[in-house]
């Protein structure tokens, strides 16, 4: 059969040559003819398809790559003014302070501006983020070039001064702040007036780790203020009280699991196809006879520190454990019960046949626990993370990925990592209403983690038209004051469905 035959276009080469290896390169009955025709287009429709999956395959790579870069860029950076963030200046701290040669000293500058509340309520808070934007630039301004400039929340912004000689040096650049900041700011006809205070440590004189540096640094800002505002004050150890209490804390919660001072409250989560609750965290609560009830963003972070977060975190684990059991006898399907894992007790020796036991003895499946890791957390010991996360879900146990877009979210940890759920982190959800990146962020990482078969939850879900946008966008789960404060195990058991 020839290339033309019948006058016909020519036929898909493989083909071809699959006819002339069976000799059949004459004319072919009509009927035969007919049915080569037939394989001749599905070799072309299966051509077609897989450059369809090429070109699909390379878009997808395309923006996943620049996803990535865009996430990376708002993982470092204050989404308003352009500043690194938090997490990124105690990164660069704690990289000065590694890096610090014998008898060297570095400085963190902690800046708060004076009145301006007032300028918020006076003139809205679209000025105010305005204002904020050009307070950030003066100070780009006035930095050296080796310093890193944060907003460190709200109307506060902080410095640090990787090597200083000298503490006028730091100094100087405080005053050059105060003075660049106390000139007018002209924004849309309107004319305002602001001072700055601010606070200075020094490294390693002020304080023996990053922690109670910043506390020093908050410490002598507050100082400024009470002295009159628009100056810079240094820390000194009369300001140590603060400190003071910090050793309190550590004092009090090295006793407190024994006292039986800690508690688990819990956050229910809800499921977007049911509207019903399909699950809950728990979350560590402490209140101490002599402090009263501690934030845990401040005892938490304590607790790491003196190296109790693995004792208190298997404590955490039983406690939510044991009220799973509680609810299944009371003929209640609380869904899947999530606990926060850190760094540390990734590191606990035997910290998989700990759980193991513990759930064992609760009488619960495995399948009932959600263990929640922060991408931090994971960059910490990569080889050790992979082959713990791989033993506890062959148990059955859920790995959930916490926080996404916070860290560095790389996209080669949801392939290497056994994750079964993404959690898009609150800072996202917050914005999604006004800025329109963050709803493309969303949609990109729901569209990314169903593509590899991973649950989506959005936490920190407080209004409802969070919640209906959330819904457009099909995410499979959502958390946060919307659907359920933080509640007593009493409170949550009101709430839950019963058992079919």
């Amino acid at each position: 059969m020839s290339d033309d035959q019948a006058g016909g276009p020519a036929l898909h080469p493989l083909l071809l040559r699959q006819l002339r290896k069976a000799g059949l390169t004459q004319s072919l009955p009509e009927e035969v003819e007919r049915l080569v025709r037939l394989v001749d287009g599905a070799y072309r429709e299966q051509d077609l398809e897989r450059r369809r999956n090429t070109r699909a395959t390379n878009l997808m790579a395309e923006e996943m790559t620049a996803l990535a870069e865009r996430i990376r860029v708002q993982a470092g950076q204050d989404p308003l003014t352009g500043a690194a963030n938090r997490t990124l200046f105690l990164r660069r701290l704690g990289e000065a302070v590694e890096g610090l040669g014998e008898g060297g000293h570095l400085a963190v500058l902690l800046l708060d501006l004076d009145g301006f509340k007032l300028v918020n309520d006076s003139l809205g808070h679209g000025f105010g983020d305005r204002m904020l934007c050009e307070v950030c630039e003066r100070l780009r301004n006035v930095a050296p070039a080796d310093a890193t400039l944060a907003r460190h929340g709200g109307d506060e912004f902080t410095l640090l001064l990787p090597s200083v000689g000298r503490s006028s040096e730091a100094a100087d650049v405080a005053t050059r702040a105060i003075a660049a900041l106390e000139q007018p700011f002209t924004i849309d006809g309107n004319e305002v007036l602001i001072s700055a205070s601010a606070g200075i440590a020094l490294y390693p004189g002020d304080a023996p780790d990053m922690g109670a540096l910043l506390v020093a640094a908050d410490t002598a800002m507050y100082q400024a203020k009470d002295r009159g505002r628009g100056q810079y004050v240094f820390f000194s150890a009369a300001m140590n009280v603060r400190l003071h209490q910090r050793l309190l804390m550590k004092s009090r919660l090295s006793k407190a699991l024994e006292r039986g001072d800690f508690h688990l409250v819990y956050q229910p989560k809800t499921c977007m196809r049911t509207m019903g609750i399909c699950g809950a965290e728990a979350l560590l609560r402490w209140h101490d006879a002599r402090l009263g009830d501690i934030p845990p963003g401040q005892f938490i972070p304590v607790l790491e520190e003196m190296g109790l977060i693995g004792e208190v975190g298997l404590w955490v684990v039983g406690q939510a454990c044991r009220q799973m059991r509680n609810w299944r006898d009371q003929g209640l399907a609380p869904g899947r019960m999530a606990v926060n894992v850190s760094a540390r007790q990734l590191r606990r020796p035997g910290l998989a046949g700990e759980v193991a036991d513990i759930v064992r003895r609760a009488g619960i499946s495995s399948a009932d626990l959600e263990f929640e890791i922060t991408e931090s957390t994971i960059i910490q010991d990569t080889d050790l993370a992979i082959p713990l996360l791989n033993e506890l879900r062959a148990m059955g146990i859920h790995i959930a990925l916490d926080d996404f877009g916070t860290g560095f979210s790389s996209l080669g940890y949801l392939r290497r990592f056994p994750f079964d759920t993404i959690k898009i982190d609150k800072a996202f959800v917050d914005e999604i209403m006004v800025r329109p990146d963050d709803v493309a962020i969303i949609r990109a990482i729901i569209a990314m983690g169903h593509a590899l078969d991973r649950r989506i939850v959005a936490e920190g879900v407080e209004t409802a038209a969070q919640f209906k946008l959330l819904k457009e966008l099909a995410v499979d789960e959502i958390q946060g004051y919307f659907v359920g404060r933080p509640m007593t195990a009493d409170s949550l058991t009101l709430l839950l469905p019963r058992s079919s």
